[in-house]
């Protein structure tokens, strides 16, 4: 693979490359022979429309072992600095922007999804068309030429693959149950009863049990149901915005109102749980504590056709403009 050195100089501060292929390959190394390093390197996704617009910066701060992610915007995100940084060698890092997820690895291991992007809920790649390499820190860089990056194919709507519930024997998963997450390896969707309450929650094959989130708890269950199918879609919400397709799997155990199915990201483990609208949260099982969060992913059922949109007043009742509400 063809690799372009872009040393590092007091003289030229940046350098500016085309990235309009959804993704790129670069890695990076101390310059040792200078003196006075600051360690800080730090690259830009630029706007495609713009030069000089700067829509995401990455800058990993060798000092403070942590890497900071900051949007156009100003939103700050920091996280810890992977060990392969920590021996002042030359890394080779990955980096992907499809629709609304920038990932960025090295090797097999990615070390951040960065699921929300600044460009108002547009696609990310529509808007990338730069990356901008900081060469005044001390640091060379090496770019390789972008990796392959294949495009969503556009949706199609399945046919059969209704989602259904099954009772688990023997501990054999059924051949269609949905993978809905992983921990060290992959999830699936569960659900059981407790305390009056038909939870969502998650199996874990290799304990063969499942577990679901209540009253500040994660809750171990032997009697579960497993979710299986596949007409269906994981898209992102938001507090209690939930799709009027969104699939119920579930009820509280007070009046019975419908529980959903919800995911996200804790310590780089994509787990699943379930979601209340009336709490406008999701709750995940993990680690034997009920976890709270409010930006996640939720289940669609592909088989319902959706109306309009939930209204925003107390009512709740589906509207055909968004921008209704009830009194």
């Amino acid at each position: 693979m063809q690799k372009n050195d872009v040393s590092m100089s007091i003289e030229i501060p940046y350098k500016l490359y085309k990235a309009d292929a959804g993704g790129y390959k670069f890695s990076l190394k101390p310059n040792l022979q200078l003196e006075n390093h600051n360690f800080q390197p730090a690259f830009y996704l630029i706007d495609k429309h713009c030069p000089h617009d700067k829509l995401y910066e990455v800058q990993f701060s060798y000092d403070k072992h942590t890497i900071y992610i900051t949007t156009g915007e100003g939103i700050l995100t920091s996280l810890p600095l992977p060990e392969e940084f920590s021996d002042l060698n030359e890394v080779e890092v990955w980096m992907t922007w499809i629709k609304k997820d920038i990932c960025v690895g090295t090797k097999n291991k990615t070390f951040f999804t960065y699921p929300r992007n600044i460009t108002g809920g547009k696609s990310a790649d529509k808007f990338i068309g730069y990356i901008k390499f900081e060469t005044n820190y001390g640091f060379d860089w090496k770019v390789h030429e972008s990796p392959v990056v294949y495009k969503m194919p556009p949706e199609k709507k399945l046919k059969g693959g209704k989602l259904h519930w099954v009772a688990i024997e023997d501990h054999k998963l059924p051949q269609d149950a949905m993978i809905g997450g992983f921990e060290k390896n992959p999830i699936y969707i569960a659900r059981a009863m407790y305390s009056g309450s038909l939870c969502p929650g998650k199996y874990v094959p290799e304990e063969r049990k499942a577990y679901v989130a209540w009253g500040g708890e994660e809750h171990e269950k032997s009697n579960f149901q497993i979710l299986c199918g596949y007409n269906a879609k994981w898209v992102l919400c938001t507090d209690d915005n939930i799709p009027e397709n969104a699939f119920v799997a579930g009820t509280s155990e007070i009046q019975n109102e419908p529980l959903y199915i919800g995911r996200a990201f804790i310590d780089y483990k994509l787990i699943v749980g379930k979601v209340h609208m009336l709490y406008k949260t999701c709750y995940l099982p993990y680690r034997g504590e009920e976890i709270e969060v409010q930006h996640y992913e939720i289940l669609l059922d592909l088989s319902i056709n959706p109306k309009g949109y939930p209204c925003r007043g107390k009512c709740k009742v589906n509207v055909f403009n968004k921008d209704l509400t009830c009194i």
